[in-house]
């Protein structure tokens, strides 16, 4: 029987006979077939060369392949009992040479026969095969014959076992042992532990027992090594060279049964690598076909790496710095060392420092910089005392220097962001040069927030005369001893007539303020004229000028006199004098204009706007042959909400200062809506140039609407599709657009 290693579900094909009638012994056959194994176990309930009972017997044979799959089939065989027959006992194997047996059955014989066997049984059987006969006869001349073959072997078979088995599979698979046998074609082998099924781990001894049909048996055995744990392979590590050949030691693998195990690796040792990194995977292999790999990098880095140092330094001793980086087209750490090192205490003047950067490669590259050693404090110089009635005073840093630093950093305690307190504030500032040295000043900060004290502000008081004088004020102060003071108007200053309102302001160094006011009336003779006059024709009058503070016999005189025909277009110049019996006087002037033509006034031309509110100022323009400033006056104003769609009639006016007035006028017409445009339906053509009718266009207000095309009608176009689109615009500057395609095949 064949094994085929392969799993199937596919039943073997059993075809049994028809239906028979015979007399005993009753032989058969079944035909089977398999889609893998060459030969299927066919076992039937009654099996050939058996002797039936008399009747009809129903016989089953199922046919099992070597994947456990199966078929059955049924067939009736029918004894025909007219026949005596004599049923034989089986073939008999036997290692005794005495062999014994039951005496063969009668079938079908209608009074009890007479039995003779040869040989007999207990016979001493010779080795080998014997035929036994036997033949059954009754007192009415019936009789019957069969036979059966006696074999003597007292020979064990031969077994071979398989050589040991080392693996790393579980459940194990081994061959089977080879087994031969004198007399039996297929003696039985068993094997225990068997094939196939689970082993513990490690050296398990497998006995193999063969036993042959006269259950004569040998036995063999060998070892099943299970080795389910691979080899340990320890890769080197990571190797940075800057060589592209690369060579490293043989690795070292070890494993818990095989003494020897190889490694190989990919790409091996002494390859020729190409620039940048590239994977190795080494791999190792015991005898059980267990497996390892470990893999590392080989890195062939052939470029150096990227140092920057800092910028040239000045430092006191120690000399420290950070700033020094390096960077690599592989590695992200470069070992960097410099000559000074950080932390050094370094001699005066200027020393050249070296530092160099390394990758793993041993790639390199310097750089340098100057470290100037400077002990020498800066300078530094603080303001002036500060007196001030601000917590939060902005006080500038002092001024500092140093010899090696163009600015030093100053520091100031307290911060002069600080809110300070009432009273005086020592402040101590400090400037650090590069190379942190020293130097301190100090100021004080002086919060007053008191008002100064005034004792002397004058009562309010009568002036006859002018210029005016009043006594200086006298103030007091907390920290200023000297408050500034200063008046508006001042003391000794020419003052109008009427009550005239003096404010004295004193401010100390803090700024803080105190307040004196008083007023002057000042009473002094003054004649006040009228405003200047504007009137459209001759004579000219006006109210006779104003004597103030004179005497009751004050006369007053004006030149050229009131009543008087004055030039027409042009101002004349009007001098009126004041003068009493005590010797006071003044003089007053105003203009006179006489203007009897009316100014030019022009309006804008009719509008059209697309929103209200709507303006129109500088649209309106207006001219005066005497006055260059006129007032213009529209109804309704500019600016103005104008209703929709309904013209509106604006009135516009300029009057000049004689009273001289025009009047233009203008329609304002506010239109929200957009008009309308209809295009045509898209165009196909073969041939240029390319027309369309006149598109329709129309307006709720403007009955001649202007529309244009990005592309006008009657132009040559392209090949394929073209969008024209065409926009239509009223007077209110509304539009609305529409658009078609032009399609042209040449």
């Amino acid at each position: 029987m064949s094994h085929d290693t392969h799993c199937h579900n596919e039943t073997p094909q059993i075809s049994c006979p028809a239906d028979f009638t015979a007399t005993n012994p009753i032989t058969f056959s079944v035909d089977v077939s398999d889609n893998v194994d060459d030969s299927v176990d066919v076992a039937c309930d009654s099996s050939s060369g058996m002797f039936f009972e008399p009747g009809t017997t129903t016989v089953t044979c199922t046919a099992t392949d070597d994947a456990g799959n199966s078929a059955t089939c049924t067939f009736d065989v029918t004894l025909d009992q007219m026949t005596p027959a004599l049923n034989c006992p089986a073939d008999i194997f036997d290692s005794s040479a005495v062999v014994s047996w039951s005496d063969p059955t009668p079938i079908n014989f209608p009074t009890s026969p007479f039995i003779n066997c040869s040989p007999t049984s207990a016979f001493t059987f010779p080795a080998g095969e014997t035929t036994v006969t036997c033949t059954a006869n009754d007192n009415e001349g019936n009789s019957a014959t069969c036979s059966f073959i006696v074999t003597i072997d007292g020979e064990a078979p031969t077994i071979m076992c398989p050589v040991n088995v080392l693996t790393s599979s579980n459940p194990v698979v081994y061959m089977s042992p080879v087994v031969s046998d004198n007399s039996d074609m297929s003696p039985t082998v068993t094997c225990i532990p068997p094939s196939d099924s689970m082993f513990q781990g490690g050296e398990t001894t497998v006995i193999c027992t063969a036993t042959d049909a006269a259950d004569n048996t040998a036995n063999c055995a060998f070892t099943v090594t299970l080795d389910e744990e691979p080899p340990i392979i320890p890769c080197p590590a990571d190797i940075y060279v800057s060589t592209r050949q690369v060579t490293w030691p043989n690795l070292a693998v070890t494993d818990n049964t095989d003494n020897v195990v190889q490694a190989t690796c990919n790409p091996p040792s002494g390859h020729i690598f190409p620039v940048g990194t590239t994977v190795v995977t080494c791999m190792a292999t015991d005898d059980a076909g267990n497996t390892n790999a470990c893999t590392f990098r080989v890195c062939v880095d052939m470029e150096n790496p990227v140092i920057s140092c800092p910028g040239n330094l000045v430092s006191s001793n120690p000399v420290e710095w950070t700033s020094v980086t390096a960077t690599d087209n592989k590695d992200t750490l470069v070992n960097i060392t410099c000559d000074p090192s950080t932390g050094s205490n370094f001699a005066p003047g200027e020393t050249t420092v070296t530092c160099t950067a390394t990758d793993n490669a041993m790639n390199t590259h310097s750089c340098t910089f100057i470290v100037t050693l400077d002990e020498q404090p800066p300078d530094i110089t603080c303001p002036m005392n500060v007196v001030t009635s601000d917590s939060q005073v902005s006080i500038a840093l002092p001024m500092a220097s140093d010899n090696n630093n163009p600015a030093p950093v100053v520091i100031c305690d307290p911060s002069l962001e600080s809110i300070f307190t009432v009273g005086i504030t020592t402040v101590t500032c400090t400037a650090y040069d590069v190379a942190e040295n020293t130097n301190s000043c100090f100021f004080t900060v002086t919060l007053d927030q008191d008002a100064p004290e005034i004792t002397n502000c004058p009562a309010d008081f009568t002036a006859f005369t002018s210029p005016v004088t009043w006594n200086d004020l006298t103030v007091n102060d907390d920290y200023d001893a000297s408050p500034q003071i200063s008046c508006d108007p001042t003391s000794g200053s020419v003052l109008p007539n009427g009550p005239n309102t003096v404010t004295c302001t004193v401010t100390d160094d803090a700024g803080n303020t105190a307040l004196c006011v008083f007023v002057v009336t000042v009473q002094t003779p003054q004649l006040v004229c009228p405003m200047d006059v504007g009137v459209t024709a001759n004579p000219v009058t006006w109210t006779t000028p104003i004597a103030q503070f004179f005497h009751p016999s004050v006369q007053v005189s004006c030149s050229p006199k009131s009543g008087t025909d004055f030039p027409i277009g042009q101002s004349t110049l009007v001098t009126c004098t004041a003068t009493d019996n005590f010797g006071n006087s003044d003089v007053c002037t105003f203009m006179v204009i006489v203007d009897n033509q009316a100014p030019m006034i022009t309006c804008p031309i009719d509008m059209t706007v697309s929103s209200s509110p709507v303006t129109w100022d500088n649209l309106v323009v207006a001219s005066d042959d005497v006055d260059t400033e006129l007032t213009i006056s529209c109804d309704p104003a500019s600016a103005s909400d104008i209703p929709n769609e309904t013209p509106t009639s604006v009135t516009c006016t300029a009057t000049d200062d004689a009273g001289n007035s025009a009047s233009c006028t203008f329609m304002v017409t506010v239109d929200p809506e957009n008009p309308t445009i209809m295009c045509p339906d898209d165009i196909s053509a073969s041939m240029n140039p390319i027309s369309w009718p006149v598109l329709t266009v129309s307006d709720n207000l403007d009955n001649s609407v202007f529309y244009e095309c990005d592309i006008e009608s009657g132009s040559n176009f392209p090949d394929g599709q073209t969008t024209v689109t065409c926009t239509a615009t009223d007077d209110a500057e509304n539009t609305a657009m529409c658009s078609f395609v032009v399609i042209l095949s040449m």
